[in-house]
């Protein structure tokens, strides 16, 4: 159990002696700032650890947990700022938010592979007449991931630029 995880479970039986109230917002507040006094420390340190004892994507699995929680589609917003956004108080939403990492602490963990894949469409050229992303590129290479026991986790379209072909992020996952 990681230093984080351990002051996690210390903060949610006595949240006013270390946040000063009940409250995911001072909960989330108090979070960051250990995570840049632990990463600055880290770094002078030469250790490379992650600050909240996700390892690889947990983090980033956690925040599509919350929004798969409350059947909503994934945004920037993190998993705090919706857990706040859907409960009637910042109390509710700090026992919450414990109450979510508990059921997602059960669920499996994943090991991640990302790959940026460039299509043969062309901003200019192409997908300004046609309005379509030629995507059997794209479709080629997650089937091939899909027969290595890959599933698709998540992905994002992008231009660089105006006369640039787009490119997809392309983020797998495999249970490990």
């Amino acid at each position: 159990m990681s230093s984080w995880s351990i002051l996690l479970e210390k903060i949610r039986e006595r949240p006013g002696l270390y946040l000063g109230e009940t409250s995911l917002y001072a909960l989330w507040k108090f979070s960051h700032g250990y995570a840049v006094g632990y990463d600055d420390g880290a770094r002078h340190a030469g250790k490379n650890d992650a600050v909240f004892g996700f390892q690889d994507n947990r983090e980033w699995e956690f925040n599509h947990f919350v929004y798969s929680h409350y059947n909503r589609n994934f945004t920037t917003m993190c998993a705090e700022s919706l857990i706040l956004e859907e409960s009637s108080s910042d109390e509710e939403a700090f026992y919450k938010y414990f109450e979510l990492l508990d059921e997602f602490k059960q669920m499996p963990e994943y090991e991640y592979k990302h790959e940026l894949i460039n299509t043969s469409t062309n901003y200019n050229s192409d997908f300004k007449d046609s309005e379509v992303l030629n995507l059997e590129e794209v479709k080629a290479q997650i089937q091939k991931m899909a027969a290595e026991g890959w599933e698709l986790a998540n992905y994002c379209i992008s231009s660089a630029g105006h006369t640039f072909n787009f490119s997809i992020s392309v983020t797998y996952r495999k249970q490990k």
